[in-house]
């Protein structure tokens, strides 16, 4: 009988694909002109909406060559962020990853985004917490993304 249920459940999970929680159409639209249109280096203005650090909640202007961070820069004060803090900021690579792999296993009941209508890099993405889930919602809004071909000082 034992034998009989892990069958059936692999069956099923065979049949079917993992469920996500954003609108797939949108996103495979937009990842597909990202994909097309993505320079080799990029500027953005990026600000992470969460109960987390006070300077992920500032505009920051985030420089990326390739998939790496090569600087993070308050935009108010022109203070760069220490390179230790970094990760904190996905490339938008990274923010189309974890929107794909965030299933309803997680914290997350949906993923609501914006995309850019001329290059498809995500906007506003809010990740909404499930009910009585607290402190998980996180947003990510990024504006003024430039195509650079070389880093700072370079």
């Amino acid at each position: 009988m034992r034998g009989l249920a892990l069958a059936l459940g692999a069956a099923a999970l065979v049949g079917c694909s993992s469920p996500t929680l954003l609108e797939e159409g949108p996103f495979d639209r937009a990842m597909a002109r990202w994909e097309s249109t993505r320079p080799a280096g990029y500027r953005v203005e990026m600000r992470i909406i969460c109960f987390c650090d006070p300077v992920l909640t500032h505009w920051n202007r985030v420089t990326v060559i390739g998939e790496t961070i090569t600087e993070v820069r308050d935009v108010e004060s022109g203070a760069v962020v220490p390179a230790d803090r970094w990760p904190s900021w996905p490339t938008i690579d990274g923010l189309f990853r974890r929107m794909a792999d965030a299933t309803p296993s997680d914290v997350y009941a949906r993923i609501e985004a914006e995309y850019d209508s001329q290059l498809g890099y995500p906007r506003d993405v809010q990740f909404i917490e499930r009910e009585g889930v607290a402190d998980a919602g996180v947003s990510y809004q990024l504006r003024a993304l430039v195509a650079i071909s070389e880093p700072p000082g370079g």
